[in-house]
């Protein structure tokens, strides 16, 4: 950790050394896991779109994994990812997390099957993802979906489409020309 500290390779690096001189913030940091029976440490705050822990340092946002295994002693050189062996992106434990390369965390996930790929490249039987209304984040019904075309094919413009149903409206557009 040492070697960490005085050679600071990012401004993630920095940031965290910055958080590590401020014992408040620290105990801030860690108040927010939470440790599980089966030795995961759930980020229980903020989170990104794909599960990991959010914490902000200094006006800038980082993921929670890697301030917990720094914070813990270990180095994360620089372009390096951290690999959870837990398949676990909420865990904060330092034990289950080890440093590769880019390449590493995709033969990783593509061994163990985490690989989210589109329908046109992976068939959705073979994906574990839920594709559609199913998804975790789904905002649209097949309801909503032929809802929105109809109200497309009336004329109604796809910004309007967007603040009528939720969404965007890129997402509006998409989803009534069939591409989404």
């Amino acid at each position: 950790m040492a070697e960490f500290y005085r050679n600071p390779t990012s401004r993630e690096n920095q940031s965290i050394i910055d958080l590590a001189s401020r014992p408040a913030a620290v105990a801030r940091f860690w108040a927010k896991i939470r440790k599980e029976e089966g030795g995961c440490w759930a980020w229980m705050a903020a989170k990104g779109n794909k599960g990991y822990g959010a914490f902000g340092i200094g006006g800038s946002t980082f993921k929670a994994h890697r301030i917990a295994f720094i914070l813990s002693g270990g180095v994360i050189p620089s372009g390096r990812c951290l690999l959870h062996s837990c398949d676990n992106p909420p865990c904060c434990n330092p034990d289950h997390l080890t440093v590769g390369t880019k390449a590493d965390n995709n033969a990783d996930m593509i061994r163990k099957g985490r690989k989210r790929s589109g329908a046109t490249k992976t068939p959705v039987k073979e994906c574990r993802y839920e594709r559609g209304a199913n998804h975790h984040a789904a905002k649209m019904t097949p309801e909503l979906v032929r809802a929105l075309r109809s109200d497309r094919a009336a004329g109604m413009s796809t910004s309007r489409l967007g603040r009528k149903y939720g969404i965007n409206g890129t997402a509006a557009r998409k989803i009534a020309t069939r591409k989404l």
